[in-house]
């Protein structure tokens, strides 16, 4: 399959991070003790069961859970043996799988594939020599020794331990994809570092897209420089069909030395789809006498299904091709419009043959990519989107507001109302025509609300800034600080006035 030859990871993300599957387990079947059977590992539950029932005060709760997993095993279509891993924790994750198994039996089975004693099934658990996974958070680790140094309490070894933990799960979430569940999950199995993750053990518990960036780490966290995006941007202008417009953006954009990233703008005429109408009207309650929060990635809420993705411009025209140059070497996530990606820097004179075999033997430099592709129509919005910063965006998209428009990376809106004015209505309008800088819809009838989007044409970013009321910005100012002034922005805090005033009033030149 296409997928499998360029090693792209899959778009979709297992529900929980210790997930296994029958087909990964049968690989592990030529492993097993070929007498540990489903009916050798029954007998020996009932086993169990008998003998919690001679006890002087037997539990029932005990016995129940046992005549439980009997019942499981008895409905399975595969042996139980099939789950052994070479790591008898992995194993005890495994069986954890089945319905009906808990912690406790799933170590007694697991002790029994790995040491092959029948009286292990009946053992308790704390004789086992399988150290639960629930047990391995509360052991203290010695490569956090240092942290109890000289404390004078338990309580205060604990809370130290637990610091150091909650460092270790801070350390594991600067790896693209690996968010605080996943980190806490990884901590709890035993991870202690970054180099941790190289492990085969835990890089079993990790999902396609998030090996990607463990591979890469070194690389991708390091800066991309505006040579490194020069050449990158040059070779893929080399490598895609002429019809293609490639903008580098951000901060290459904005003419800073580095970035965190390289961000290109794809623009292909034959990528026209017809474009979303804005969801909310001017007057929606969700913007009444508020400010926009956090302003989003663009381009980021157009994931799609693997079916889908497949057949998209971005993974035919863009994603295969660069990946079959030697240039994209795996993406951390990918939709129909966007993709973040790992990419090959060229080496001086390399041609395709010693592109892929840096590719293959990762050699050579990698930084990371987002690839955006934008509707041919929304050329404009969508570079002035990628250019200016989030506060920059922030205060364009408050422009807008207070004109009845709508601004984001899909294009510019105008509201138009669809009633016949009266002469109370029009009264109405003639107020409304030139807005105060923020709407009270409570003010506004309902009849104002009945009007539709207006799709607004813009041919060059000039035009754009003056339809909201800005002079023009160079892309290298579009940015915190010309918005606001030197020293305005520091700490987070804002004068006395609304924070919207505070940046309007400000004359951009």
């Amino acid at each position: 399959m296409l997928r499998s030859r360029l090693n792209f990871p899959s778009l979709t993300r297992s529900s929980t991070l210790f997930h296994a599957t029958r087909a990964s387990s049968s690989s592990t079947t030529a492993n097993a003790r070929p007498s540990a059977t489903n009916e050798d590992i029954i007998e020996l539950l009932r086993k169990n069961v008998a003998d919690e029932g001679a006890l002087p005060e037997p539990h029932p709760y005990k016995q129940l859970a046992f005549i439980k997993a009997i019942k499981a095993i008895e409905d399975l279509d595969y042996p139980v043996a099939s789950l052994k891993s070479a790591d008898a924790r992995r194993t005890i994750i495994k069986a954890k799988i089945i319905d009906g198994v808990g912690d406790g039996i799933a170590q007694r089975i697991a002790t029994y594939l790995h040491d092959g004693e029948e009286s292990s099934l009946g053992s308790d658990a704390s004789n086992s020599n399988v150290s639960s996974p629930l047990q391995i958070t509360s052991v203290r680790d010695p490569s956090l020794s240092s942290s109890f140094d000289g404390l004078s309490s338990e309580d205060d070894a604990k809370r130290a331990e637990e610091e150091a933990r909650q460092r270790v799960i801070a350390s594991l979430q600067v790896v693209p994809g690996i968010g605080r569940k996943m980190a806490t999950d990884l901590v709890n199995e035993g991870c202690r570092n970054l180099d941790d993750l190289q492990d085969p053990y835990y890089r079993d518990l990790l999902p396609p897209t998030v090996k990607i960036g463990v591979d890469y780490f070194r690389h991708i966290s390091q800066y991309v420089t505006i040579e490194q995006a020069d050449l990158v941007s040059a070779l893929i202008r080399d490598i895609l069909e002429s019809k293609f417009e490639i903008h580098p953006a951000g901060a290459y954009r904005r003419s800073l030395p580095t970035s965190p990233t390289l961000p290109l703008l794809f623009l292909h005429p034959y990528y026209n789809p017809p474009l979303a109408l804005p969801a909310e009207t001017p007057f929606a309650p969700k913007y009444k006498g508020r400010r926009p929060g956090r302003v989003g990635s663009p381009f980021i809420k157009t994931k799609s299904s693997d079916t889908r993705m497949h057949a998209s411009l971005m993974w035919r025209r863009i994603l295969t091709p660069l990946a079959r140059e030697g240039v994209v070497v795996g993406a951390m996530s990918q939709s129909i419009e966007r993709a973040v990606v790992v990419v090959r820097l060229p080496g001086e004179g390399e041609g395709r043959e010693e592109r892929v075999r840096g590719v293959s033997e990762r050699e050579g430099v990698f930084r990371k990519a987002e690839l955006h592709l934008a509707p041919f129509k929304s050329r404009i919005p969508a570079l002035v989107a990628l250019t200016g910063d989030g506060e920059f965006i922030k205060d364009l998209q408050i422009r807008a507001r207070s004109q009845l428009m709508h601004l984001s990376e899909y294009g510019l809106w105008r509201w138009v109302w669809s009633f016949s004015p009266s002469s109370s209505s029009n009264s109405t309008a003639t107020t409304t025509s030139q807005p105060s800088e923020e709407i009270d819809s409570d003010s506004i009838t309902d009849e104002l609300d009945e009007g539709v989007w207006e799709w607004v044409d813009v041919k060059r970013e000039d035009e754009l800034l003056e339809k909201l009321g800005m002079a023009w910005v160079e892309p290298s100012k579009r940015n915190f600080e010309f918005i606001m002034g030197p020293g305005r922005g520091s700490k987070g805090k804002r004068s006395g006035k609304r924070s919207g005033e505070g940046r309007r009033s400000r004359k951009v030149d």
